[in-house]
Order: C-alpha cells, then sequence, then structure tokens
C-alpha cells in the first residue's frame, strides 16, 4: 500500500504537532499525544508516525542542549558584566577612601565598600588575619583631633553647671 503524498496542509500539521509537543515538553506539562492529535483533527496513529519518523526526542534534546548553551552564554556575560561593573565601583570607592575631599566622603566610602562586602558575602578580614610587618606603615592622620575640655570649662557658653 503506498503513502499518501504530502501536502502542504498535512506537513503545516506535522509541524504544529511537533510544536505541541515541544511546548508540552519544554513546559514541564507533558500532553499526550492522543489530545495533539484530537486538537490537529487527524488519527492518533498518525501523530504516532510523525513522532516515529522525525525522531521527536532526538530533535527536543538537541533543542534543549542548544537552549542551555544558549542561556550559559547569557549567563557569563552577565557575570562578566557584574564583574567589570563591582570592579569599577569597587575603585572608584578606593579613590574617594583614600582621597577624598572631605571626612565625610572617606568616612560615606568606607561604609559602602564595607556595605557591599557584607552584600556578597565576603568576610572582612580579622585583626588575626593581618599581617604585620616588622615596620609599621606611615600613617599620617589628616583629621583634626577635637579639642580638649578644661575641667570645669564649658565649650558651649549657653551650658549651665547642673551641680
Amino acid at each position: 500500500m503506498a503513502r499518501p503524498t504530502q501536502t502542504p496542509e498535512t506537513e503545516s500539521r506535522r509541524a504544529r504537532a511537533y510544536a505541541l509537543y515541544a511546548a508540552s515538553e519544554l513546559s514541564g506539562i507533558r500532553r499526550s499525544l492522543r489530545s495533539i492529535a484530537q486538537e490537529l483533527g487527524v488519527a492518533l496513529k498518525t501523530v504516532q508516525n510523525w513522532r516515529d519518523v522525525d525522531r521527536w526526542s532526538d530533535k527536543l534534546s538537541v533543542q534543549l542542549d542548544e537552549r542551555a548553551r544558549a542561556v550559559g552564554d547569557v549567563t557569563r556575560g552577565i557575570e562578566n558584566l557584574m564583574r567589570t561593573s563591582l570592579s569599577e565601583h569597587i575603585n572608584t570607592l578606593n579613590t574617594i577612601i583614600r582621597s577624598g575631599k572631605t571626612d565625610a566622603d572617606r568616612i560615606r566610602g568606607i561604609r559602602e565598600f564595607v556595605e557591599i562586602y557584607r552584600k556578597l558575602g565576603i568576610p572582612l578580614p580579622n585583626a588575626d588575619d593581618v599581617t604585620v610587618n616588622d615596620k609599621p606603615a606611615e600613617f599620617e592622620d589628616d583629621v583634626p583631633a577635637p579639642a580638649e575640655k578644661k575641667p570645669g570649662s564649658s565649650a558651649d557658653p549657653e551650658e549651665k553647671d547642673l551641680t
């Protein structure tokens, strides 16, 4: 018995059958071949034949592999972009911390730096983790020390002695 020739309508139904099958597999909600056949108005045996001849499982595996590779590429691209952006922000904070115009700017930079480390779950170094060289680092404090109060005197002229 000879097979019927493929018409454009049959080819369209065949492609639609695979699309329905693939969509159901990708969504995780399996759909029976019977329901696909009913929706397209063809016999179940016809859909089963298309599935076997066109090797839908193999086709779907290839599509899933391609999708996984594409998602992996996008994910790596996003990770690289985020890493670059984070690096730029940390460099900016380092610049602010080292050469900020005001003490408040430098302190804000340090706070932001610590906040980034906390959000990323990176432990900040403890005093025990820091190695100390024999020669101490040279440090010049550029923050003026607060004026010392003399006992019995008040910096605020409005302040009254309550004793």
